[in-house]
């Protein structure tokens, strides 16, 4: 059981949503929301607002996506530097490989 207290923001989706269920059966406080905007000033705003009473986020967009609009691991932790981020893609972020998609 994990301790209490634990508040995560799961973004993810689909079969990647696995991570955010097991972390709520073990005890955190997990609020879902699978395919949040944020492309546009306002869902970048709600999401900052959402990460701001978390302690972790687990997303799954594309790799890079994030980044693009500000909102990726480097921008997140010099807001949040207690943030501990989880990104589950299908090839990692980085590499060769990062832009495939699974079958």
């Amino acid at each position: 059981m994990l301790s209490t207290g634990l508040r995560v923001l799961d973004l993810t989706s689909g079969g990647r949503a696995f991570c955010g269920q097991i972390l709520a059966e073990l005890g955190a406080d997990v609020v879902s929301e699978s395919s949040p905007d944020v492309t546009d000033g306002d869902g970048r705003r709600v999401l900052l607002e959402a990460v701001a009473s978390r302690r972790v986020l687990i997303e799954s967009f594309a790799p890079g996506l994030l980044e693009t609009y500000g909102l990726g691991y480097e921008a997140m932790s010099c807001l949040y530097p207690d943030l501990i981020v989880v990104s589950i893609t299908d090839f990692g972020q980085t590499g060769l490989r990062c832009n495939w998609i699974s079958t």
